[in-house]
């Protein structure tokens, strides 16, 4: 499957479900893009997570199928996300969150999709904190028709916990008429 193996979500033990692998990871994105939006519960991750062989489905993609819950990094870090969905909004690792993301590291990311493109986050009416993005593994690729230019590095950079300056992140603009 091109998209990687998805595995099967562990159980919540108190309100929180560990996640230890990306197989989980990936359960989750289709859990939520299924429909439940993990309101009241907390997502931490238990092991860094190597997303390299999947061609990542972000978690959550549009306000109604959002994810609504904590995902708690607790200090791990996500690599290698690729998201290659260029006729796509809300597209990243998370695709559109109400809730709250936090304590989490997101390195070598290259993220492709048409509006509201972010490494962590592409859409967000939730909470950021904690979060650090290597900006310089990164690339963001943002496909968006010739009057939407304004607010592209906003767009892109997707958080706003690290102080960014355009050299810092590489962003492909492909303008479309």
């Amino acid at each position: 499957m091109g998209r990687g193996t998805v595995g099967t979500l562990p159980a919540a033990v108190e309100g929180v479900i560990t996640i230890t692998t990306a197989e989980q990871l990936a359960a989750l994105a289709v859990s939520v893009n299924d429909g439940n939006n993990y309101s009241g519960v907390t997502i931490k991750l238990g092991a860094d997570i190597d997303l390299s062989g999947h061609n990542w489905t972000p978690i959550g993609t549009t306000s109604s199928n959002s994810f609504s819950g904590t995902f708690d990094g607790d200090g791990k870090t996500i690599s290698n996300l690729t998201v290659n969905l260029p006729n796509n909004y809300n597209v990243g690792l998370f695709g559109h969150s109400k809730g709250t993301i936090q304590n989490v590291t997101l390195t070598n990311a290259t993220v492709q999709g048409k509006n509201f493109v972010g490494g962590l986050v592409g859409s967000k009416s939730g909470t950021v904190s904690g979060v650090y993005y290597d900006v310089a593994a990164a690339t963001l690729k943002k496909f968006f028709p010739r009057q939407m230019r304004r607010g592209i590095f906003y767009a892109a950079a997707g958080i706003r916990r690290r102080r960014l300056k355009h050299n810092q992140i590489s962003l492909i603009d492909e303008v479309q008429s």
